[in-house]
């Protein structure tokens, strides 16, 4: 049990440190909040919160402009054009060998217990969503 807790711990402890390290403020002025908050009575979590929440935020706002940038590429959208190529190909090269290789009654059994498979899925569905509806 203590050696879970002191690896949570140690996690904890490392975030928190490289969060700090890695914020997009200056250390000096994480280290005034965290300064004030304790100031005023707090633990100076909360600079820390907030100081990893930035660092957050900025994160995503990076990815997001590298994924705006590299899906608007060349190189994606041909890449992208192959790759449904590729599995146009693949699919039709497996529905080849499944009727080559997989018996006409298997298939049919197969076939019926896909469909009362969905039909029961349709049937669950809508049962969950009724029950939502009944706790709102």
């Amino acid at each position: 049990m203590f050696k879970g807790l002191k690896a949570l711990i140690a996690g904890v402890l490392a975030g928190v440190g490289l969060g700090i390290l890695f914020s997009p403020k200056k250390g000096k002025d994480v280290r005034k909040s965290i300064k004030s908050e304790v100031d005023e009575g707090g633990t100076g979590l909360g600079a820390i919160k907030d100081t990893i929440v930035d660092m957050g935020k900025d994160i995503g706002e990076t990815c997001k402009e590298c994924y705006e940038e590299v899906s608007d590429s060349d190189e994606y959208k041909e890449g992208s054009k192959k790759l449904k190529k590729y599995a146009k190909n693949a699919k039709k090269e497996a529905t080849k060998a499944y009727k080559k290789h997989v018996p006409r009654n298997t298939r049919k059994k197969i076939k019926k217990g896909v469909k009362k498979a969905k039909s029961t899925a349709k049937k669950v569905a809508k049962g969950v969503k009724k029950k939502l509806k009944d706790n709102e």
